[in-house]
């Protein structure tokens, strides 16, 4: 769905992964769906504004039970001509992590500033 101030896109899919656990070298090979949404809010008028949000589900179809998933959210702001702040949080989360010591969760927030020209 589009608008002149909106974007909303859904979609949904397969992926293979195969991953390496850390503590005893070894590979998984995976089948998982992919279900995914995201949502863009902006305006073009001063000052530029841009939210942007996006969550992606990973449902683990060889390891049934297991399930990941990627959350981002940023905020992008002009503060004068040109001159923006974006400040950005993520999320990935693993019930069942390859690694025994790997956390289920990493998590971070991030202010950056930028120019554009």
């Amino acid at each position: 769905m589009r608008t002149n101030t909106n974007i909303l896109v859904s979609t949904a899919g397969l992926q293979a992964t195969r991953e390496w656990a850390m503590d005893d070298k070894t590979f998984s090979h995976h089948i998982e769906g992919v279900l995914t949404v995201s949502h863009s809010k902006f305006q073009y008028d001063n000052p530029e504004i841009d939210l942007t949000s996006e969550l992606k589900l990973f449902p683990n179809l060889t390891s049934l039970g297991r399930i990941r998933f990627e959350f981002n959210t940023s905020l992008k702001w002009e503060i004068v001509k040109d001159l923006f702040w974006k400040l950005t949080f993520y999320d990935n989360f693993d019930n069942k992590p390859v690694s025994a010591q790997a956390a289920q969760n990493d998590y971070g927030l991030t202010l950056s500033f930028g120019w554009k020209y």
